[in-house]
């Protein structure tokens, strides 16, 4: 470089550090202009392949012996050079920082060298240590020669131009759908790639300096401050950003199951890809996007629960100024699993039906949200929380139907709406209760309090413990110390409080209400999924025998209410042979299934405890690899297993 520097002996170390860095810099760029210019050319040659290949397409250019591609590969063609042309202009924002980040290198190297270059001197006075500062002058918008400045704005407005009018001229030529989804789409993402250029182009220099000063702020910082502040068991933001809610894998279930049983008793073909679709649009992407709203609304709460690792949801053991961080993160995502369901439904000619989904979650969450809200001042707010959260079962119900092909204005829809919407409302209720023993903390085995009033943001927890005989729980607080030290049991939430039937004070406790709600519409969805119809005399019938067996389930012992369940299925299924109602045999199934899951889920639940329905998922894991093992263990031998299975 030319370079033959006689620094102070107090900065030699500082010059060294300096003259390294400026070495790799100088590397970086030689090898970051050769990608630049590779990608450059893959730009443009997949914009001309592209180009050429959409106009042989009969939707563009309609001629003798032209290609039909479905409409969806002619709305992604852009998307392949718009990917490069973003990477193109990443390299770039690279290239920006390190051009100002060399500039200042050089200008500490000549403060150690300030005799300029011999052989420059005829022309001016540079010194060593100026290359960046030379290129400066030549190559950029700010300070670059006019003639640059032309070309190098030129270059920008025939990459966008080419790539805007490429994709305006292929929407329209598609259908409206298709057409609207382009321009939102690819409007959103040209609008961010124009921006983020210009960004770090014609205002490199205010980039610059936005970056220099974050970066000052956080250098002397950890890489992991905060780190040690969560638990073991914390998940990660990106754990959280893929699957939202893992302990709520059981709803994903209601879809295939509801498709599943109607397309059974329909007789017809099971339309799967139908299913997965709806699956996929409800579950991961509407209800997963509704979750991490109401996650978000929640932190603040869900920080402080008593099973927030069990619980898994938003992360937030980040030092406080990530917050803003965690909550952006999660409300992006879900903002784009919305936009993601959008796109589904264009592309599979559904938007209506996915518009209607959405708005009815949205709708039934923004009620949901503004119960929670007043809750704290309104009991009726609380009790209301009890009446709205059945909806979202009847909707996937509602869904899976739809799935199935069957009409959603049938006496069938109609039947099974209520009965999900009964299940839901006891499904959640019974977690909400066991969910509440959580909050509380005891002196004696029977005599339960909430500690620190833990429970006054979660009215409509507080009021279900209500309904607890034994233990009795004091939703006031702790009771006066004793003076006598007494032994502490284990964790309230260990307690299955609900096993015991006499323990809750009344037969209409609202989850056990919705049980028998439930069980009273398990007898005609049942003959519905099975027959189609309903005979007034069998259904009576059916509605009396499962109204009964509920009321037995409800009050009597494990024994007892597993065989109330079973007996009143078999009795179910057993009273289609005393009628002249045709079906298949395995058709005649179908008769009981409502009611013999109402009541399993029903006796399942009841019987754990809080922390056992929260890790319920963990365990399972854990089980079948244990079995997994133990079959690898016995296809290799002991022996052979103790070797692979030893950790270095």
């Amino acid at each position: 470089m030319g370079i033959s520097p006689e620094p102070p002996q107090g900065d030699s170390k500082r010059f060294e550090v300096l003259m390294q860095d400026y070495s790799m810099a100088r590397e970086d760029d030689r090898t970051f202009f050769n990608i630049q210019a590779a990608i450059t050319g893959v730009a443009v040659a997949l914009l001309a392949l592209t180009a050429a290949l959409v106009s042989d397409t009969c939707q563009l250019n309609r001629y003798v012996g032209c290609t039909e591609p479905p409409e969806i590969f002619l709305a992604g063609a852009p998307a392949i050079p718009l990917g490069v042309l973003a990477l193109l202009q990443t390299v770039g924002a690279s290239s920006a920082v390190r051009t100002y980040y060399m500039r200042a290198l050089e200008k500490e190297i000549r403060e150690y060298c300030k005799t300029p270059l011999a052989q420059l001197v005829p022309v001016a006075n540079i010194g060593p240590a100026s290359y960046a500062g030379l290129l400066v002058e030549v190559t950029t918008l700010r300070r670059g020669r006019g003639g640059y400045r032309f070309l190098a704005v030129l270059i920008m407005l025939i990459a966008f131009f080419t790539f805007g009018g490429l994709t305006v001229y292929i929407a329209l030529s598609l259908s409206s759908a298709y057409r609207i989804g382009m321009f939102i789409g690819y409007g959103i993402a040209f609008a961010i790639l124009f921006t983020n250029a210009a960004s770090v182009t014609l205002g490199a220099r205010q980039t610059f300096i936005r970056i220099a000063k974050q970066f000052s702020a956080r250098q002397n910082k950890s890489m992991f401050e905060g780190a040690a502040a969560g638990s073991a068991g914390e998940r990660s933001l990106a754990s959280y950003l893929i699957f939202p809610r893992p302990e709520d894998w059981v709803k994903w279930i209601f879809i295939p199951l509801v498709f599943v049983l109607v397309s059974w008793g329909r007789g017809g073909g099971y339309n799967w890809g139908t299913m997965l679709t709806a699956l996929l649009i409800t579950e991961y992407l509407v209800y997963s996007a509704r979750y991490q709203w109401n996650d978000i609304r929640g932190l603040k709460d869900d920080l402080h629960h008593p099973q927030s690792t069990a619980r898994s949801r938003l992360p937030g053991n980040e030092p406080p100024r990530h917050a803003r961080f965690v909550v952006g993160s999660s409300l992006s995502v879900a903002f784009l699993r919305l936009i993601a369901a959008f796109a589904l439904g264009v592309m599979l000619h559904q938007t209506l039906v996915v518009v209607v989904l959405v708005c009815v979650v949205f709708g039934v969450a923004i009620a949901y949200e503004s119960l929670r809200q007043a809750e704290a001042d309104s009991e009726t707010a609380a009790r209301m929380l009890w009446i709205i959260v059945g909806v979202g079962y009847a909707v996937r119900f509602m869904v899976g139907l739809y799935a199935a092909g069957e009409p959603l204005n049938s006496a069938l829809a109609l039947v099974g709406t209520a009965y999900a919407y009964a299940f839901g409302v006891m499904f959640v209720l019974v977690t909400w209760t066991l969910e509440g023993t959580s909050f509380c903390d005891r002196r004696a085995a029977n005599y339960w309090y909430v500690a620190d009033d833990a429970l006054s943001r979660k009215r409509h927890i507080k009021l279900l413990l209500s309904y607890l005989r034994t233990p009795d729980v004091d939703p006031t607080g702790p009771p006066p110390s004793s003076p006598l030290p007494l032994p502490r049991p284990r964790p309230c939430g260990d307690e299955p409080v609900l096993a015991t039937p006499c323990h809750v004070r009344t037969y209409f406790a609202p989850w056990r209400v919705a049980f028998v709600c439930a069980s009273l519409c398990s007898a005609p969805l049942g003959m519905l999924l099975a027959h189609h119809r309903i005979d007034p005399g069998l259904v009576l019938v059916s509605v009396l025998v499962t109204a009964l067996s509920a009321v037995v389930v409800v009050r009597g012992s494990v024994v007892v209410a597993l065989t109330a369940i079973v007996a009143c299925s078999a009795a179910l299924v057993g009273m289609s042979y005393l009628t002249d109602v045709s079906g298949s045999q395995p058709e005649k199934i179908l008769l009981a299934f409502p009611w013999f899951f109402n009541g399993a889920t029903y006796l399942s639940f009841t019987q754990q405890s809080y922390s056992e329905l929260k890790n319920f998922a963990p365990g399972l894991v854990g089980q079948l690899k244990h079995a997994l093992e133990s079959v690898i263990k016995g296809i290799v031998g002991l022996s052979t297993w103790e070797v692979i299975a030893r950790r270095s």
